[in-house]
């Protein structure tokens, strides 16, 4: 939990009290490889900040494909942002690849935190923006970066990944292109 306290308060200076009222709301989550943080289908009442392992947000195709959209990993926050904020069900899942730690704060908590911490709502305005533009950055180097490209800067972002599962379906190509892609990066 002071993990995120600390997060949080490098975004925006949290006062004493403010920590003391994230402490009282705040609770650790563990899951299990292979377990959902969030199912398809489901609304998102939680938002997982990574503390330890990786995670990945992945959705079905009209076919019914699974893609990754993304990866998730230590010091980052899991949550269906339309799901959370809509009150909808999800169209995607957001699945532990590894055992992990999460620090959670409920949808009840962030409607406490918006009224009782003086400075809650430009931290959420500032890590949203942040957030959104860093996906904003991965969607439009998808759509535009080869296959090798994105391996090396997901190597680049986030090498605990690579050596940790397998990334196939992030790059969008099969396991015998991923092989030769590793090889030429080597």
């Amino acid at each position: 939990m002071e993990h995120l306290i600390g997060f949080l308060n490098q975004v925006e200076t949290l006062s004493e009290e403010s920590k003391e009222i994230l402490r009282r709301f705040l609770y650790t989550e563990k899951l299990k490889k292979g377990s959902f943080f969030l199912e398809l289908g489901t609304v998102c009442n939680k938002i997982g900040f990574v503390k330890s392992g990786i995670i990945r947000v992945q959705f079905l195709n009209e076919t019914g494909e699974e893609f990754t959209r993304y990866f998730i990993s230590e010091g980052h926050f899991a949550i269906d942002l339309t799901s959370f904020n809509d009150k909808t069900s999800s169209k995607e899942y957001i699945q532990a690849l590894t055992d992990m730690e999460l620090v959670i704060i409920t949808r009840e908590a962030m409607e406490y935190f918006a009224v009782h911490i003086s400075n809650w709502n430009s931290i959420i305005r500032k890590l949203t923006e942040k957030a959104l533009l860093e996906k904003l950055k991965l969607s439009n180097e998808m759509m535009v970066d080869d296959a090798y490209t994105r391996y090396r800067k997901l190597m680049e972002r986030q090498p605990e990944i690579v050596q940790r599962i397998i990334i196939a379906s992030y790059l969008g190509v099969t396991q015998y292109t991923l092989s030769r892609i590793r090889k030429r990066y080597r």
